[in-house]
């Protein structure tokens, strides 16, 4: 019997042995390979937020809110606020006297395409062709330098903390002039026609291609027809939160018009920075991809 007991006394001991020793295998295993996975996974989270309508609850858990992106946009132009109303100053009057300029020469260029006479008062579909050929002239100047404001401008100044009056000028480089030129042009045929049918409609495809300047920023190599159409993709159940976003500055706004247009020296650029922070917490777009100049600056302890 004391033969048998110890028979069977050692194969228990065996296996609490081999349990042990099998725990402490998967434990080293776990500590030595799943840990990189998981750190792996986790970046890969962190460096992608959802842009499904069927995102799932984790993905849904990393949006911030719009309350939290203003705020953030605050703190980031907190003791800039007079830097950032300078480049606003240059933007608008840029934007102003080119767009002067282009009302002044779109009249004798298309009575000279028409053969009419350049004192007869132009009437409808002729006033109309005026307006779309003088917005088509200022684009060479307005569709760079919105680039560069809102979207080089701005982003340098959160992703890095410097504000460089000189990057509003960045879109009329070779790199991002004729790209951004034809994503305007083809955004704003878009838009325009989802206005001609319905009004709604344009405000839809007006969102849904709100992010274009910012990805053409990440990704100069980009097509436009791909820049509108990673919008379009990256918008997808986030069209009614931007909406809400631009709602927040309604205040904000008719404060601007009480001031003759002064206040929205600060205004303007407290949304755009709003903007850009909506877009760093939607895009999905991998860091590699943003040009170096551009890259959030990595703070070391």
């Amino acid at each position: 019997m004391e033969s048998l007991s110890e028979a069977t006394s050692e194969p228990a001991d065996n296996i609490e042995n081999l349990d042990q020793d099998t725990l402490k295998n998967s434990s080293d295993l776990s500590n030595q390979d799943l840990i990189p996975v998981s750190k792996e996974i986790e970046d890969q989270i962190d460096t992608n937020t959802s842009t499904d309508t069927d995102a799932t609850e984790s993905g849904q858990s990393q949006l911030i809110r719009n309350a939290q992106i203003t705020l953030m946009a605050r703190s980031t132009l907190k003791g800039s606020w007079t830097k950032s109303a300078l480049a606003t100053l240059v933007y608008f009057l840029i934007l102003l006297g080119t767009g002067y300029i282009s009302r002044q020469v779109s009249r004798p260029l298309l009575s000279l395409l028409l053969g009419t006479e350049l004192g007869v008062k132009l009437e409808f579909p002729y006033s109309s062709l005026n307006s779309f050929l003088s917005g088509f002239l200022h684009s060479f100047v307005s569709a760079p330098l919105i680039l560069g404001y809102n979207g080089i401008y701005i982003l340098t100044a959160y992703r890095k903390k410097r504000y460089q009056l000189d990057l509003i000028f960045v879109g009329f480089s070779f790199q991002y002039y004729f790209l951004v030129l034809s994503a305007y042009w083809i955004t704003t045929a878009f838009t325009v026609v989802g206005f001609v049918f319905l009004i709604i409609p344009g405000i839809i495809i007006s969102f849904s291609l709100a992010m274009v300047n910012f990805i053409i920023v990440d990704d100069p190599d980009i097509l436009p027809f791909e820049a509108l159409k990673k919008s379009y993709q990256m918008m997808k159940g986030f069209k009614w939160k931007f909406c809400c976003l631009g709602l927040r500055f309604i205040g904000w706004s008719i404060l601007g018009i009480l001031t003759i247009g002064i206040g929205f020296l600060w205004i303007s650029p407290y949304y755009s920075m709003s903007a850009a922070i909506f877009y760093e917490n939607i895009s999905g777009a991998s860091r590699s991809q943003i040009p170096q100049s551009l890259k959030p600056e990595t703070v070391t302890s």
